[in-house]
């Protein structure tokens, strides 16, 4: 078996909370808490949950956007967080992001031609100006624009071909892993869909691999491979998309696909709803005080994420 492309191992990232009086502990609020994962070349990855979960600061920290508190992101067989930050900015070239607001994460008084090749600067031998127009051309051909599209300005554009520049940005180091934060949830389901196909497209055509980060189950039962489901900070399920949509493990799961719109009649019967968010107890399951299934032991005794099925893993004692 070859070594996964990404692997992030009991990676956290916790934020001390300000005392209400001076003497009083300071508590931690736990961002991401000890999450794994393994993603293999060519795959995308689903991570999905509630807003809050720490979805998108668990982009970041694999993206190296923001300081991890603990645990490893393996890239290549490198432990991201040991190299120099020269050695670092030499590896960032492998791997880039889409983030989720096409309007904010372009900046509107550049034109998109020196947007796309920003992330050039990362390539000392991509400096001549010809090579950069070359490349910035190619990233623009691939994401469906223009070339001449690089002399316009972000305002001149739609929501999905803002999102498509920001991709072609994305491109244009020849990655191998694209993280994209939410990358359809700013526009209409129209263009969503044309953003996904684009998303596919460019997966077979250039070799990439993605981590998709959202909120929306019809979207990664559509693409994803795996899919993994977080729960305030923590991975509470993953497996394969289709196993885990047939046959959802974790009560989590299972209220969030019930909660999904759908036109077919067997989807909507029995349909409930996800109860209101509360506190997570000090021991315990996190979920117990929104679960309906839970029993005493739940109160007590934090589950651990384990493995049920082969390629299967939930974090729950009733599983």
């Amino acid at each position: 078996m070859t070594a996964p492309l990404l692997s992030a191992e009991d990676l956290a990232r916790h934020h001390p909370l300000p005392r209400p009086h001076p003497l009083a502990p300071r508590a931690v609020f736990k961002a991401v808490d000890g999450v794994s994962f393994a993603l293999e070349q060519g795959e995308l990855f689903g991570i999905v949950g509630e807003s809050g979960c720490g979805k998108s600061t668990l982009a970041r920290l694999l993206m190296l956007l923001e300081p991890a508190t603990a645990g490893r992101v393996v890239f290549r067989g490198e432990d991201l967080l040991a190299l120099s930050p020269a050695a670092l900015k030499r590896r960032r070239r492998g791997f880039q992001m889409v983030f989720q607001d096409p309007y904010g994460s372009l900046d509107p008084r550049l034109p998109v031609g020196r947007i796309v090749a920003e992330p050039l600067r990362l390539e000392p031998e991509a400096s001549g100006v010809g090579v950069r127009r070359e490349r910035v051309a190619e990233s623009l051909t691939a994401v469906g624009l223009a070339v001449a599209d690089a002399a316009k300005y972000p305002h001149e554009f739609s929501g999905g071909q803002r999102q498509r520049i920001a991709i072609a940005r994305a491109l244009i180091t020849r990655p191998a892993l694209i993280v994209a934060d939410e990358p359809v949830s700013a526009l209409d389901v129209s263009v969503q869909a044309q953003v996904l196909n684009l998303l596919l497209d460019l997966r077979e055509s250039h070799g990439l691999t993605y981590v998709l980060i959202s909120h929306n189950l019809a979207v990664v039962e559509q693409v994803c491979d795996r899919l993994a489901v977080m729960y305030l900070g923590r991975f509470v399920e993953s497996g394969p998309t289709a196993a885990l949509f047939a046959e959802p493990a974790h009560p989590y799961t299972r209220l969030l696909l019930e909660a999904v719109p759908s036109t077919d009649p067997a989807r909507r019967r029995g349909r409930r709803t996800v109860p209101d968010p509360a506190p997570a107890p000090p021991g315990g399951c996190p979920f117990q005080p929104r679960c309906p299934l839970a029993v005493e032991r739940c109160k007590l005794e934090a589950p651990a994420l384990r493995e049920i099925a082969p390629g299967r893993q939930a974090a729950c004692h009733l599983v």
